[in-house]
């Protein structure tokens, strides 16, 4: 399966470095500077995991979060930030992050580490899911034969 990672990030340099690395990685790369504009590749395409930078101009790496969590929980975030605060991130992985990563990042290794293992989530949860679906469209109530009245109206 190939996976695509929508990279965030208003430093220019940075965003070059990351999808460079991450297209030599094998991932499908979608890149912006503008926070809004990545949410609006979020509704178009299909995203498995963003990497965003959490200070940004027009919003912020947390407000990223929370509309991304909105439009599809299952999407991965990781939050980059220069300004690596314990602060930012206890809320950051409240508000629903995978993960965060000091910038800038010169362990390239560490981040494809942080990537695979937030894709593998990924796919757990999606699994999970469907399975669930499959276990309630199997064992549905409207598939029970009975001669209760009871049993019926349930």
């Amino acid at each position: 399966m190939r996976y695509t990672i929508l990279v965030i990030e208003d430093d220019k340099p940075q965003l070059m470095a990351l999808t460079g690395f991450l297209k030599n990685q094998g991932f499908e790369v979608l890149e912006t500077s503008l926070s809004l504009e990545g949410i609006k590749m979020i509704r178009e395409y299909a995203v498995d995991l963003v990497l965003t930078d959490y200070k940004m101009p027009d919003k912020s790496g947390l407000d990223v979060l929370l509309e991304i969590k909105q439009i599809n929980p299952e999407i991965m975030v990781i939050i980059m930030t220069a300004f690596g605060t314990e602060e930012i991130a206890v809320q950051a992985m409240k508000e629903g992050a995978f993960d965060y990563i000091i910038k800038p990042i010169t362990d390239l290794d560490k981040l494809e580490i942080t990537i695979k293992k937030a894709l593998e989530r990924k796919q757990l949860l999606s699994e999970n899911r469907e399975l669930r679906l499959q276990l309630e469209e199997r064992y549905r109530f409207k598939d029970i034969i009975s001669g209760s009245r009871e049993m019926e109206e349930f």
